[in-house]
């Protein structure tokens, strides 16, 4: 008995080590470096420029800067389709970026995602890292530095309402990407876009401005539900089978 008891252990052991470390991986569906691929997004307005190597990057990185931009548009920015015919409800965003002169200009950069209703997540003039999941609930939760190397990873689950962001790896937002307590929102329901824009608080003003953000490394995600859950079930189950098989009955007689 206490072999058998042993070895539906380890049988039970192992498939919650498996679910552990199985994981089916998410999908990339857009991948930009500027180096070699053809980045795969539009541009909105300005001209955003691909850039040499800087202080920052030793590769090529597109460069948003509102010089030269037309009025009433003073903005640089690019946007990467999804859909809402996507088959995912959750997907991973991740970016590095530096920015240059930011602090104190006109301009803030921005990530947008619409929802189709646009949730939000700045970096201002001020120095500091924004997250908007409704209107005028805009949320303080980081600082950033100036020319350095920034990674920026998002994770948003639709299913389960859930947005998370991480600043070089260090997670500095963790909430909600749809906020039903405002009134000026529609659900958020699908990921049809996701927008990188450089510009003015508002659109009128002008565009003499130096400040500049250089973007690389773009990886869009759809995160599908890993097998992995099903098989950490079967083995949380066969751990609960064992140990209702192996507890005595409450009428045994204690000896």
């Amino acid at each position: 008995q206490g072999r058998r008891q042993m070895k539906t252990w380890k049988i039970a052991s192992a498939a919650l080590f498996l679910a552990s470390a199985t994981n089916v991986g998410a999908v990339t569906l857009h991948q930009s470096t500027w180096d070699s691929e053809s980045p795969s997004y539009t541009v909105s307005f300005g001209s955003p420029a691909v850039a040499g190597p800087t202080d920052v990057f030793s590769t090529n990185s597109l460069a948003f800067n509102t010089a030269g931009n037309a009025p009433s548009f003073y903005y640089d920015q690019i946007s990467y389709q999804v859909g809402a015919a996507s088959p995912y409800s959750a997907f991973n965003l991740n970016f590095d970026m530096s920015i240059d002169m930011l602090i104190g200009s006109s301009n803030q950069f921005v990530i947008f995602l619409d929802t189709p209703t646009v949730r939000t997540s700045t970096f201002t003039s001020s120095g500091t890292v924004v997250a908007n999941p409704g209107w005028a609930d805009n949320q303080t939760f980081a600082t950033y530095n100036e020319n350095e190397l920034m990674n920026i990873d998002m994770f948003f689950d639709f299913d389960h309402n859930e947005w998370e962001i991480a600043l070089n790896n260090i997670n500095i937002y963790s909430g909600f990407i749809d906020n039903t307590a405002s009134p000026y929102l529609q659900p958020a329901e699908y990921l049809g876009s996701i927008r990188f824009s450089h510009g003015l608080k508002f659109s009128s003003g002008s565009s003499d401005d130096d400040s500049t953000v250089y973007l690389d490394n773009v990886v869009i995600s759809g995160v599908p539900i890993p097998a992995a859950f099903w098989l950490f079930g079967s083995g949380l189950g066969l751990l609960g089978w064992m140990r209702r098989k192996h507890k005595p009955h409450p009428s045994a007689a204690v000896l």
